[in-house]
């Protein structure tokens, strides 16, 4: 068992992990786009040829890079590629920031990602009907939701049935990216401004070992401020293929 946490001088530790995150934005999100390169949105074609190249990559094992960024992307057209219709949203999730018009992307090519997915929704559904709270918890999948100025998408969600529906526990999985870009994706959805949120899992599948591990991170008060402080309160390793 290992245990993470984040302290006050915005540091992340655990035994398989250590960085430091200096000069935090006030917006989560966009510490996704640091070290991606910015393309210029030229046209709808162009964007899916991007996507479509990057995800056969991905497929191919060629790269391990799951994001792509794309700048002034109308809000029509990002609105479209979110669409179930949309070939695109099949293989991609979506960070759209509609005041920047910024796009960020991550591709989710492979069937490992998609099993994965089904699977701990199935582990969520069995434990939610044994506690005998099918009424009272709504999976809502990979609907995109608003939060503060980003529209996203995450790979399972879900919520407390009230009137108004509001998701307060998300999935990420990833298949090739960093721990880092999980533990940011958890932190954004966890601190954006306007998140109800309460709890951000994260599933990490490793090719190369291989193994999942699994994480679950939440907000947690500090004495009379708030802080961000990760609690790992389960970490499992599947010694299983992926």
């Amino acid at each position: 068992m290992e245990s993470s946490s984040y302290d006050n001088n915005d540091t992340i530790k655990s035994r398989s992990l250590e960085f430091s995150i200096i000069g935090l934005s006030t917006d989560p999100f966009e510490k996704l786009r640091e070290g991606l390169e910015l393309c210029p949105f030229t046209g709808v074609q162009s964007l899916r040829k991007r996507l479509n190249d990057r995800r056969d990559a991905l497929q191919k094992d060629t790269t391990r890079h799951q994001f792509l960024v794309f700048s002034n992307v109308p809000v029509s057209i990002a609105s479209n590629l979110s669409d179930d219709s949309c070939r695109v949203s099949k293989f991609a999730r979506l960070f759209y920031n509609v005041t920047t018009q910024t796009l960020i992307v991550k591709i989710t090519p492979s069937p490992e990602h998609e099993a994965a997915s089904l699977a701990f929704y199935d582990c969520i559904r069995d434990e939610i009907s044994a506690m005998d709270l099918e009424h009272e918890v709504e999976p809502l999948g990979s609907t995109t939701v608003q939060i503060g100025d980003w529209k996203k998408e995450a790979d399972e969600c879900w919520a407390v049935s009230t009137q108004n529906t509001q998701i307060t526990t998300i999935l990420e999985i990833g298949l090739s990216e960093s721990s880092r870009r999980l533990a940011l994706e958890a932190r954004g959805w966890l601190e954006t401004r306007g998140s109800l949120v309460q709890v951000a899992i994260t599933l990490k599948i490793d090719r190369d070992i291989p193994k999942i591990t699994i994480k679950c991170w939440e907000l947690c008060a500090r004495q009379s401020s708030i802080s961000t402080e990760h609690h790992l309160h389960r970490l499992l390793v599947l010694k299983k293929s992926v």
